[in-house]
């Protein structure tokens, strides 16, 4: 990947998804009237995060196994969730594949939350027995070919640590099982234990909000990744109401 590659920002126009899922419904439940619309073209982001599937498709295609991306924000974790959702919606619908999504955040209010799951076993217990056994803690959503792995429950595990080489072999197993596997974290900038997991996928999305994101939080990003030598990152440039 060139390096002019690496420093395109894509400008997605507006798009909102606000909606808090109600507890005891499957995960995307709340998602589907809007994720219809959205499928259909009526909604403006379905150019652009189509668009940046199929950039994805031919930046990996000389891949054997899945591609894994981790989404990452020093905007709220909720701007991080509602184009993480998206994201897998398209690469799912446009691209026809199977996708994971990952809660990775080691917080409570992450897509786990958004789509009804918080503290159910995940992320947290898998890392802490065998990574092999990902399908053992993956649960079903409401839509086809897209999975979710929780975050864990958080409050047995309040300070938890990342295995390196468990975090390693999840991600492993997990593009042997699925085309695209999407990690959410919290922003780097606040806990540097996510930096572990940019280290192992194939790229990581900084996502920045037009008219918000202050330019020194990207550029603190940029250093932080300098200084741990990870280069394949990309700015995402996201319009939001």
């Amino acid at each position: 990947m060139s390096d002019k590659d690496k420093n395109n920002n894509f400008q997605w126009p507006a798009y909102s998804a606000n909606s808090s899922p109600k507890k005891n419904k499957p995960a995307f439940s709340e998602f589907i009237p809007f994720l219809k619309s959205f499928s259909k073209g009526r909604e403006p982001a379905t150019r652009s995060f189509r668009y940046l599937a199929r950039l994805i498709e031919a930046d990996f295609q000389h891949k054997e196994n899945g591609t894994s991306i981790v989404l990452t924000s020093p905007e709220q974790l909720q701007f991080t969730t509602d184009a993480l959702l998206m994201l897998g919606f398209s690469l799912q619908k446009e691209l026809d594949g199977k996708v994971l999504i990952i809660d990775s955040t080691l917080r409570d209010d992450g897509i786990s939350t958004r789509l009804g799951n918080k503290n159910h076993p995940g992320f947290i217990e898998l890392l802490e027995n065998n990574p092999s056994q990902l399908d053992r803690y993956t649960v079903e959503t409401a839509l086809s070919n897209i999975k979710l792995l929780p975050s864990g429950k958080l409050s047995d595990n309040p300070t938890f640590n990342v295995n390196r080489g468990k975090l390693k072999q999840l991600l492993e197993v997990s593009i042997e099982k699925y085309d695209y596997v999407l990690m959410e974290q919290g922003s780097i900038l606040k806990d540097t234990r996510y930096l572990m997991a940019n280290e192992f996928v194939d790229v990581s999305f900084i996502l920045v909000r037009e008219n918000s994101t202050l330019l020194s939080s990207h550029d603190d990003f940029k250093k932080l990744f300098n200084n741990y030598q990870i280069s394949n990152f990309r700015v995402i440039l996201i319009a939001l109401k």
